[in-house]
């Protein structure tokens, strides 16, 4: 029974090994997507964030760009699709 114990002592070890990375690789994808998100909100969109007193109303108000485009791309499927196919095409602005 002490092998039986070992072999499952081995396997506990190696799952949670396994979701650490998994923690760390999700957690590294957050920060460079919420980088990205968050450059995009504040610059091209001009949303705002509020705290403090009447943010629930402000938030909504400045959030209201964003969830139009979440909800056209969720009915559009096919347009979402074709996102993805579209080769990346990094613009330089030096001239």
């Amino acid at each position: 029974m002490d092998e039986w114990d070992r072999i499952e002592h081995l396997r506990r070890i190696r799952e949670r090994k396994e979701k650490r990375q998994q923690r760390e690789e999700d957690n590294h994808w957050n920060f460079l997507a919420g980088a990205l998100v968050a450059k995009y909100l504040k610059d091209d969109l001009g949303i705002s964030v509020y705290k403090g007193k009447d943010s629930r109303r402000k938030n909504t108000a400045s959030f209201a760009p964003l969830e139009n485009i979440l909800y056209y791309l969720s009915v559009h499927k096919d347009f979402t699709a074709s996102i993805k196919e579209i080769p990346h095409i990094v613009c330089s602005n030096k001239s």
